[in-house]
């Protein structure tokens, strides 16, 4: 967690579509706790940065919650692209997921504060 109250979390995330012509994760999520002080200045400085590929982010901020604005952000990456999630974003309802082996469908989607 940096000084301004940020914390990231990071979860693999299988793509193809890689690159090595970018800023390394564990780098880019270090500089964005030395550098924002909140979800928006994590979001500029992701912005000006390129993904290396598949990865799930997260970014959270305490001082986010105490003014009201959006605490946290997720993000889908894979080379050339990120996908934006807020809390209770309603692309990850209902999503539903059907086993290839059994052919059992279920819900695997909730959107989450």
């Amino acid at each position: 967690m940096s000084q301004a109250g940020l914390s990231v979390h990071e979860a693999g995330l299988g793509s193809m579509k890689e690159t090595e012509l970018g800023f390394q994760w564990t780098l880019r999520l270090r500089y964005i706790l030395m550098k924002a002080k909140n979800v928006a200045e994590a979001k500029a400085i992701w912005l000006t940065t390129k993904n290396t590929f598949g990865m799930n982010h997260m970014i959270a901020s305490a001082s986010d919650v105490k003014n009201g604005s959006t605490p946290i952000l997720v993000m889908e990456t894979m080379r050339d692209y990120t996908a934006w999630f807020v809390d209770k974003d309603p692309r990850e309802d209902n999503v539903n997921f059907t086993d290839p082996k059994t052919k059992k469908s279920y819900r695997a989607g909730y959107a989450m504060k």
